[in-house]
C-alpha cells in the first residue's frame, strides 16, 4: 500500500518538475511543511497564486495551528479541527505511546525512499534516537 501511494506521488512530483509549464502551474507542498510552518507555507502558496493573504486568514491559521486540547471542546460548529500542528506532525515520534513496529517504519521508509528524497524529507529509521528504539516493537 505504501509503495503504490509513494510511487503515484513520486510520478506526479517528477512530472510537474519536468515540464516548464507545469512548474509554473503547480507547486509542491508537503503535510510536514504545512504542519511545521503553516503561516510561512500559506504565504508561499498565496504568493504562488498571486493572491493577498489577509490578516483574518493569518489569524485563523495561527488559531488552527497553535490550539491546545481545550480548543476543540469549545467549538460548536463541528467544521474545524483545532490542533497544535507541530505536536501533531511529530506525535508519532513519541514511541512510548505508540504501537509502532520497527519493521513497519523500515518498510515505509524503504518503499518511499525516492519520494522522501525528492521532497527533502529528512526522516530515516536511523534518525530515531537510540534511547527511543527500545519502545519500538519488533
Amino acid at each position: 500500500e505504501a509503495y503504490n501511494y509513494c510511487a503515484y506521488n513520486l510520478e506526479s512530483v517528477r512530472l510537474a518538475a519536468s515540464d516548464p509549464w507545469l512548474r509554473r502551474a503547480f507547486m509542491t507542498v508537503t503535510h510536514r511543511e504545512m504542519s511545521l510552518e503553516p503561516l510561512k507555507t500559506t504565504e508561499r502558496i498565496y504568493n504562488f497564486v498571486e493572491e493577498t493573504l489577509t490578516d483574518e486568514i493569518k489569524e485563523y491559521i495561527f488559531k488552527m495551528a497553535n490550539a491546545d486540547d481545550q480548543s476543540n471542546e469549545n467549538r460548536h460548529d463541528g467544521l474545524d479541527t483545532f490542533k497544535n500542528s507541530t505536536e501533531t506532525v511529530n506525535a508519532w515520534k513519541d514511541l512510548k505511546n505508540q504501537r509502532i513496529k520497527f519493521w513497519d517504519l523500515y518498510s515505509v521508509e524503504s518503499q518511499c525512499k525516492l519520494l522522501f528524497g525528492l521532497l527533502k524529507e529528512g526522516f530515516t529509521v536511523d534518525s530515531i534516537p537510540y534511547g527511543k528504539l527500545r519502545y519500538l516493537h519488533l
